[in-house]
């Protein structure tokens, strides 16, 4: 009795063998350009992306089955392109653009689950730190700076030109006219 106990149990342990060796291959058919992205420091209420690739090491396509967010720390990342193909022809890489919006200050991470065939994902770690955002950006101070230069000029020609009795204007809506 022993022995038909025996080949059962071998049977299905050559079939875990097998069923895993198969589900391995197709696991290993893409590659993943990283294991985990940080995305810095990024300002509340703006943007980072990423390009993530997904490359085919076999010499047959390959089919990518799905892209997810597992959403496991904060809701502040997102995918914002995946490819219009997900077969990779073989020895071909793809591209999935994945963006980073912090709603509070402070680090959060999420995991992106590749999966192509296979139960075991390729998983990318991502994280980012939310950042107070400045009140005024560079770019604004420019503009700012621009603006109160050009005030500052018109105010020093009035005060120069009525110093002077050059201008010349009386009662509301008129027009001061300058006498050279």
């Amino acid at each position: 009795m022993q022995k038909n106990k025996i080949k059962p149990i071998s049977s299905i342990v050559f079939m875990i063998v097998f069923v895993m060796g198969l589900l391995q291959a197709n696991f290993l058919k893409a590659a993943v350009s990283s294991t985990g992205y940080d995305f810095g420091q990024v300002e509340v209420g703006s943007t980072a992306t990423t390009a993530i690739s997904i490359t085919n090491l076999e010499d047959t396509s390959t089919t990518i089955t799905g892209i997810v967010l597992a959403k496991t720390d904060c809701n502040d990342f997102f995918l914002i392109s995946t490819p219009e193909s997900m077969t990779i022809p073989p020895n071909e890489t793809i591209a999935v653009e994945v963006g980073f919006k912090p709603s509070t200050i402070g680090t959060c991470s999420d995991t992106l689950r590749i999966y192509s065939g296979s139960p075991f994902p390729h998983s990318v770690t991502l994280t980012g730190t939310g950042i107070e955002a400045t009140s005024a950006r560079p770019d604004t101070l420019n503009v700012n700076q621009t603006y109160l230069a050009q005030v500052e000029d018109i105010k020093s020609f009035m005060q120069t030109n009525l110093a002077n009795a050059k201008l010349k204007g009386s009662g509301n809506g008129k027009s001061a006219e300058i006498f050279c």
